[in-house]
């Protein structure tokens, strides 16, 4: 006897995984589970969507040459052959105050340098208080607008890692952890 397709239930290509979600919610741990992935998607588009202008992996990283909080003058060719993380932050970037720990720890690194570049300050005062609060363990440097517009800064902070050849091999806008950046650094050091 064949069934009446009249009274039999329509299938569809979404007819398995809606059943599965449904399923998987149902549970606590399915809904926590669920949740949980759909908020990191959220996380990893909105990442995408802020670096979406940096400058590519793989383009030689703009040299530029600033001055230090001390007054002595540095530039990105001074690191050629090192491994740098090169920051850029602002004094009143509370992101950027909660990032400064992990970058000190990767500075303590022998095989690492971080470059640190301020912009969107009022005075050298708040950059001053900003690095005693936060206890900045590596170069300051201060920036211009014409850094910002080379390395297309948006938003703060914005990380570019660039490898021994002065090449940009990563980059990112937000907080990462010391294990992010040491992940992404293990990705081509």
């Amino acid at each position: 006897m064949k069934p009446d397709p009249l009274k039999t239930p329509k299938t569809t290509v979404l007819s398995r995984p809606l059943a599965l979600w449904r399923k998987l919610r149902s549970h606590w741990w399915g809904r926590l589970g669920t949740e949980t992935l759909v908020v990191l998607v959220v996380l990893w588009g909105v990442t995408l969507w802020q670096s979406r202008n940096l400058v590519s992996a793989g383009a030689l990283a703009p040299d530029f040459e600033l001055r230090t909080l001390d007054g002595t003058v540095d530039s990105l060719s001074n690191h050629r052959g090192e491994k740098v993380v090169l920051v850029f932050w602002a004094p009143w970037c509370t992101v950027c105050g909660l990032e400064t720990g992990n970058l000190s720890n990767l500075n303590e690194d022998p095989d690492i340098t971080v470059l640190s570049v301020v912009l969107s300050f009022e005075d050298p005062d708040s950059i001053n208080t900003f690095v005693e609060k936060n206890e900045v363990r590596y170069a300051v440097l201060i920036g211009t607008s014409k850094i910002s517009e080379l390395y297309n800064v948006g938003a703060f902070p914005t990380l570019y890692l660039i490898d021994e050849e002065g090449r940009i091999q990563s980059s990112l806008v937000g907080y990462t952890t010391e294990y992010g950046i040491r992940a992404r650094i293990g990705e081509w050091w």
